[in-house]
């Protein structure tokens, strides 16, 4: 984005929100390296279902990655937008 968020003024921060207009297909650089097999298990297991449930595991998610909190915290905090990009 080459500008801070937290460093524009106020006025500014809608135009550097703007320059994200693919912002609801964004993915992280971690999910993009998965390879394919990998992709589809957790795009399972991270639905909002699987991971509203008590036993959610989360040593499945770390078998398939090396990264299982930060796509864990990617699924909850960017839904729906995280589902869609999976």
């Amino acid at each position: 984005l080459g500008r801070s968020l937290f460093n524009s003024p106020i006025g500014d921060t809608t135009a550097v929100i703007n320059e994200c207009s693919d912002f609801n297909s964004y993915s992280p650089p971690e999910w993009n390296e998965l390879p394919t097999e990998a992709k589809a298990k957790l795009a399972n297991l991270l639905t909002w279902e699987n991971l509203s449930k008590w036993d959610f595991n989360i040593f499945e998610v770390a078998g398939l990655t090396n990264d299982p909190l930060l796509l864990v915290g990617w699924a909850l905090l960017c839904e729906p937008m995280a589902q869609e990009a999976m």
